[in-house]
């Protein structure tokens, strides 16, 4: 099964932009709105966000992919793991339309919104079982903007009569290709980052992070912005590290840290015994004042002796306004860091929330 555009195009090409594409396949507004449907799910909650966009080294061709979740199971095989994250995404509106089984290997495909270009949204689950572990990747993808319609993918399949449920392989459609599917406006020219620098509400969001007592106990800045003008596509400004709090289950050692984050909120936490648990939070607003949305995505995986690593993530400079992240609701008492074990269904609570980590240029 082909996972659309993104891995086919552009991984390990070019990091530096190729401004003789058209204009058109630059992400705009539209591409925005559609790809936060997938940032905010309480399925797919990505590590990694991103917007349809022009496809760097191609002949005219786009990328789809709004978001990227990495997932380890324990004490599972890859089709238990897939039935799993099959049985979630079925909580939150999506529907399977295809599995294939391999013996190490499973890949799942689901849609969403049906063929309505503004709704739908189709993902795929790829589950590859290493060294007693299941390494899950879920990548979620939306129509460009310039596409003007969208496939159907195939009838709805219920899990238990493919593989996943010892049936047979119910292969879905591959995902759309890196063609538009509608014509690029040729009048458009390619978007390029303006040469100021941070803004006054980039340098109010950076002090605000340096002034939380729990980053600030962390020992690991955020480095300086990146800001390559042109074409090229901007990062995010981020940190990451690992926490120990102590040799303890996932549910209690995620609970720990989080309860030393006095100045973040919650807003999004899931969990269960062979995937351990996510919580994601937003730095919370002093004062009801807010520069701007900072981030914090935690995980804690199993048998790693209560181990959380931990992401913090500021918007990228000069790119779009996110400031959904500081609407979304806090998650009060979520289940997940209720007990020191996690429950024995999985349970998924709240609005995930989380920033764009790489970004071109946008069309106004």
């Amino acid at each position: 099964m082909r996972t659309g555009a993104a891995s086919a195009l552009v991984g390990g090409l070019l990091l530096t932009g190729c401004s003789d594409l058209p204009g058109d396949l630059y992400a705009d507004p539209v591409d925005l709105t559609r790809a936060q449907a997938v940032w905010s799910d309480p399925w797919v909650a990505p590590n990694d966000l991103a917007v349809p966009e022009a496809a760097y080294g191609s002949n005219g061709q786009v990328d789809r992919t709004a978001g990227v979740r990495r997932t380890t199971y324990a004490g599972v095989d890859a089709t238990a793991a897939t039935g799993q994250e099959v049985a979630a995404a079925e909580q939150h509106d999506w529907t399977l339309v295809g599995a294939t089984c391999a013996d190490d290997e499973v890949t799942a495909v689901l849609t969403r919104g049906g063929t309505d270009p503004d709704a739908a949204a189709v993902a795929e689950v790829g589950a590859r079982a290493d060294d007693g572990l299941v390494d899950v990747v879920v990548t979620a993808e939306v129509p460009h903007h310039v596409d003007e319609d969208w496939p159907g993918l195939g009838p709805a399949v219920a899990a238990e009569d493919t593989c996943l449920g010892g049936g047979s392989d119910h292969p879905a459609p591959d995902l759309p290709g890196g063609e538009p599917r509608g014509d690029a406006d040729d009048d458009v020219d390619a978007p390029s980052w303006s040469d100021d620098g941070p803004t006054a509400d980039d340098e109010a969001r950076s002090s605000a992070l340096d002034a939380d007592p729990w980053f600030a106990s962390l020992g690991t800045p955020v480095p300086d912005p990146d800001t390559p003008d042109g074409d090229r596509r901007r990062h995010a400004p981020a940190a990451t590290g690992t926490l120990t709090p102590g040799p303890r289950q996932p549910s209690a050692a995620l609970a720990a840290v989080v309860g030393s984050m006095t100045g973040w909120l919650p807003t999004y936490a899931a969990c269960s015994r062979s995937t351990g648990g996510v919580v994601t939070l937003r730095l919370d607003a002093e004062d009801g004042q807010s520069a701007g949305p900072v981030v914090a995505r935690l995980e804690a995986v199993p048998g790693d002796a209560g181990a959380v690593s931990w992401t913090v993530t500021l918007p990228v400079v000069g790119g779009p306004d996110q400031s959904w992240v500081d609407q979304v609701d806090p998650l009060p008492d979520p289940t997940c860091l209720a007990s020191a074990t996690a429950p024995r269904q999985p349970v998924v609570e709240g609005t995930p929330v989380g920033l764009i980590g790489a970004l071109q240029p946008l069309q106004e």
